[in-house]
């Protein structure tokens, strides 16, 4: 895989992923994902944390493993630009992952902490890397990206992480950050926990209020699902 540049991957960004947001089969929730074909499975630690502990591991998935790793410290770094390179490149890396990949994607960026980095990066300063963080956490919480994505929104919620969705649910206001947004929404929902934790924090009434002053379609569809998810 090759490293974007931000300022290469931003001309992508609005074209590749504008449309990124599929429907996922009702099983029993709605899903929005980029990847809509079932993945494989893979080899999980015992509680999707720790040291990896996999089964025949082959030499491109454990390249794979140690990309991430690498990514995950660009996307900690104190410098915006090192950050905005790691978010590029990993959207990438991510929407190019099928298979069995997905799911060493997934597992690999749970080791390395990645988790309540990504999600702290929802209500960064940077818009840019806002939405970027939103369409990477987005498709790590699909069934469809990682067959294991159940483990990664757990973790969001132990590792206190959906503080910052919540946050970034009551702060955004941009059209294109709203839209990742709704779609993030929509894929963590699918959970029990989290569509009951989201109804505690009131999100139900703030998708409410951006189906009522918001027309864009593909919103409006990941809104709604999200919220009869909630229901």
């Amino acid at each position: 895989h090759t490293h974007f540049t931000f300022s290469n991957y931003i001309c992508s960004f609005r074209y590749l992923y504008m449309d990124m947001w599929l429907w996922a089969e009702r099983n029993p929730r709605r899903q929005a994902s980029i990847h809509p074909q079932p993945r494989a499975s893979t080899a999980e630690t015992a509680k999707g944390c720790g040291p990896s502990r996999w089964v025949a591991m082959d030499p491109d998935a454990l390249a794979l493993e140690e990309e991430v790793f690498q990514l995950v410290e660009l996307i900690r770094s104190d410098d915006q630009d090192d950050r905005l390179d790691g978010l590029g490149a990993l959207s990438e890396l991510i929407e190019a992952a099928f298979g069995e990949d997905g799911a060493t994607v997934g597992q690999a960026f749970r080791t390395a902490h990645g988790v309540p980095i990504i999600a702290w990066l929802t209500v960064a300063p940077s818009i840019d890397e806002q939405q970027q963080a939103l369409m990477i956490l987005g498709n790590l919480v699909s069934d469809a990206c990682d067959p294991n994505s159940l483990l990664t929104k757990r973790l969001l919620l132990d590792d206190d992480g959906h503080r910052a969705i919540l946050m970034a649910t009551m702060q955004a206001d941009d059209p294109s950050t709203l839209l990742y947004l709704c779609g993030c929404l929509q894929n963590l929902s699918d959970d029990e926990q989290w569509a009951h934790a989201l109804a505690m924090a009131g999100v139900d009434t703030r998708l409410e209020e951006l189906l009522q002053t918001h027309d864009d379609p593909r919103l409006v569809q990941y809104a709604a699902g999200a919220l009869r998810n909630m229901q």
